[in-house]
């Protein structure tokens, strides 16, 4: 049997993961988290640990992704059952919603909600029930999900430039996704400081059970002909 020594020591990342001393000293709340884990024991990382430690708080703080990250996150996703409060996301799922803001061609769109009666939500959204995948642009190996639909929304329509795509909400069971999903959303805060309830996910695939298309009048006004 492996053990967990074992693995840490293949990877190159030590016995406690992401517990230099230097990272305590970064903020209250990285303490803290050292005290969880570890009872505030410290352990100097690794290279290749302080390696993606710094690419990681790149990615939360300014969407920075290197080349290398994606193997260094596959590795990572082996340690996942080890070391949940930093890399097991499920604990802040609430249902087993997760969610995904995007923006789609109102071609696809309409593909997608042909025949189908859906229902109003709160924030001038009709949401259709759709079992169906659909396939990020991103080709990093990995996309980011939410815990929260407002902040999916707040994504959408960040990213929403033109006609040429239309806001939209992906809603995508937790349980599809489980074993592929990586980073805890209360870790990215205390990586970055701030937090969007944030997680990713190995691959770009989106096994979509609901999709919420917002401002629906206005999108029928111009794309229903």
């Amino acid at each position: 049997m492996i053990k967990l020594k074992d693995i840490l020591k293949e990877l190159e990342y030590g016995e406690k993961l992401f517990a230099d001393p230097s990272y305590g000293t970064s903020s209250g709340r990285y303490q803290n988290l050292i005290k969880q884990m570890y009872d505030g024991e410290t352990e100097p990382d690794t290279d290749e640990e302080n390696s993606l430690f710094l690419k990681l708080k790149d990615y939360i703080k300014q969407n920075k992704w290197y080349n290398d990250t994606t193997k260094e996150l596959d590795d990572l996703l082996k340690l996942k059952a080890k070391f949940p409060r930093m890399l097991d996301p499920a604990s802040e799922v609430e249902g087993n919603m997760v969610y995904r803001g995007t923006n789609l061609p109102p071609k696809k769109i309409m593909e997608l909600i042909e025949g189908k009666k859906g229902e109003w939500g709160d924030r001038d959204d009709k949401i259709f029930n759709i079992s169906s995948i659909l396939y990020s642009r991103n080709k990093s190996g990995y996309i980011s999900y939410t815990t929260k639909s407002y902040v999916a929304v707040q994504f959408a329509f960040s990213n929403f430039i033109d006609d040429k795509s239309w806001p939209v909400v992906v809603g995508v069971p937790y349980n599809e996704i489980a074993d592929r999903a990586l980073l805890h959303p209360d870790f990215a805060i205390d990586l970055g400081g701030y937090g969007e309830d944030e997680f990713l996910v190995k691959g770009n695939d989106m096994p979509m059970e609901e999709l919420r298309v917002y401002e629906y009048d206005l999108f029928l006004d111009k794309f229903n002909r």
